[in-house]
């Protein structure tokens, strides 16, 4: 839903409503706001577990959604992503004293740490395609403000905008995203909060697995089940098996990450490491051999060998040049006997 806008003005709506296992979200009348969307996408749910299974069910390989834009609810394709893929995130509100909920532990600052861990876990899974950036002590992240672009992450009986939580809603992700324009699909807030009636709930698994679910929504995954693909995996609107169970997801499942892949193709991969090289290893295939000798003796007389692009590598002593010395030294490295390894930029 959208209000209308002023000729070249961005069309704009605010939705919230609380997610529900298998059920629509509920969207009140929409409000004008900027150029945005806020959207309360995002909350996930206490649900009757599962019996414990003989044997964990299979994924299918597509368990998973985007994140809807304006009307468009489960599209096919990802419509909202980070347009850098990187967000800042403060977990220490959990050790504020205002901010805090249960985490099964017996300090706040461990649930601290827990949620760094679910954040680290995404980091470890998505490398090179999306990370989450912890926010240092000089620059805090402001809890709940949705203007700042960076993800708070905390406890609070009401989730940001001061929206009570549904009656069996744990936590909620609040999403600002751009709806139209040339940066439609833009995600550009998001922030977090558990609720702490659900205190007695929270184990250090539980409390961890439900942030790792919440900044599943935040990089731009929704419920698959409630797009028509249902099955046990950690954007599941309600958990399919109790903490404890065998079948309990603890982390992003390969169908998540294959949704996640799909928003984030890696744009900046990390390069393979170039091998140093190896001092009398003149023809560059990670050992010194015979043949290497062969280039350096020519060297060391005036011929022309493969020392001529890499002298380097040939003046094994480090003398400034190519000599007898150094085809000796060549000749015992080949044989794995100790020798000079002094050659120029070791």
């Amino acid at each position: 839903m959208a209000t209308s806008a002023a000729a070249g003005t961005p069309r704009t709506s605010r939705q919230k409503g609380h997610d529900r296992p298998m059920q629509a979200v509920g969207v009140p009348p929409p409000v004008r706001r900027a150029s945005v969307t806020i959207a309360l996408a995002l909350a996930i749910v206490v649900g009757r577990a599962a019996p414990a299974a003989a044997q964990c069910p299979a994924l299918p390989g597509d368990a998973f959604a985007f994140l809807s834009l304006a009307s468009t609810r489960c599209p096919a394709t990802p419509l909202v992503l980070w347009a850098t893929p990187e967000v800042v995130f403060d977990c220490r509100f959990f050790a504020d004293g205002t901010h805090q909920t249960s985490c099964g532990e017996t300090t706040q600052d461990a649930c601290v740490q827990h949620c760094r861990e679910a954040a680290a876990q995404w980091n470890d899974d998505l490398g090179g395609r999306f990370r989450y950036v912890e926010a240092d002590a000089a620059h805090p992240v402001a809890f709940c403000d949705t203007t700042d672009g960076r993800t708070s992450i905390g406890g609070s009986p009401q989730f940001c905008g001061g929206q009570s939580f549904g009656s069996n809603v744990v936590a909620v992700t609040l999403r600002v995203t751009i709806t139209s324009g040339p940066q439609r699909g833009e995600q550009q807030d998001a922030d977090v909060v558990l609720n702490p009636k659900f205190n007695d709930l929270f184990t250090p698994a539980f409390f961890r697995v439900v942030i790792e679910h919440e900044l599943g929504h935040v990089l731009g995954l929704d419920h698959p089940d409630q797009c028509g693909r249902d099955a046990n995996v950690l954007m599941r609107s309600a958990f399919k098996f109790a903490d404890g169970d065998p079948c309990f997801v603890s982390a992003p499942t390969a169908d998540d990450l294959a949704g996640a892949t799909m928003i984030y193709p890696v744009v900046n991969p990390e390069p393979t490491p170039t091998p140093a090289p190896v001092c009398g290893d003149v023809d560059g295939n990670g050992t010194v051999t015979l043949s290497d000798l062969a280039s350096v003796l020519a060297a060391a007389v005036d011929l022309s060998s493969g020392c001529d692009l890499v002298p380097s590598r040939c003046d094994v002593d480090g003398s400034d040049g190519i000599d007898v010395i150094d085809a000796a030294n060549v000749e015992r490295r080949a044989f794995g006997l100790p020798a000079a390894n002094a050659c120029a930029g070791r």
